[in-house]
C-alpha cells in the first residue's frame, strides 16, 4: 500500500472525508484496537488511546498520515493487519492488498457495507 496515493481513486482527498455510518465505524474501531493488540500486543492498548489515536479512527486520510508519523514505513504492517482484519469482520473477500491506499480500502469497505444494509432494507 502506498502512502495516500491510490490507482483509483475512491474518495476526494481533498475533502478529508469522514465516516458517517455510526455502525460501520464501530466495526472499523474494533478492527483498529484488536489489530494494534495483535501488531503491538495487549500492553500497547492504552498507548493506542493515550496518543488519542481513537479520534483519527474516523478520518482515514488522516489517521494514515498519523500512523506514518509514529512509526515511518512500519505503519503499512499495521495498517495491512486492520484492513484484513476488517473485510473479514465485513465477510468481504480480499484477495490481496494492492497498492491502494489504506484510505482507499476503508472508504471500499464503507461502500460495501452500505450497499448490504441497503440491499436489506430493499427486501
Amino acid at each position: 500500500m502506498s502512502r495516500l496515493v491510490a490507482s483509483k481513486q475512491i474518495y476526494d482527498s481533498s475533502t478529508k472525508a469522514v465516516l458517517n455510518d455510526p455502525e460501520f465505524f464501530l466495526i472499523l474501531r474494533e478492527s483498529v484496537v484488536t489489530s494494534w493488540k495483535k501488531v503491538l500486543g495487549e500492553n500497547a492498548q492504552s498507548t493506542f488511546y493515550f496518543l488519542e489515536l481513537v479520534s483519527y479512527v474516523q478520518k482515514p486520510v488522516e489517521f494514515d498520515k498519523k500512523l506514518y508519523s509514529i512509526f515511518g514505513q512500519g505503519s503499512l504492517a499495521l495498517e495491512k493487519v486492520i484492513i484484513a482484519d476488517l473485510f473479514q469482520r465485513l465477510n468481504v473477500p480480499l484477495k490481496e492488498l494492492k497498492r491502494n491506499s489504506y484510505a482507499d480500502y476503508v472508504f471500499l469497505a464503507c461502500r460495501t457495507f452500505s450497499a448490504r444494509k441497503v440491499r436489506v432494507l430493499d427486501r
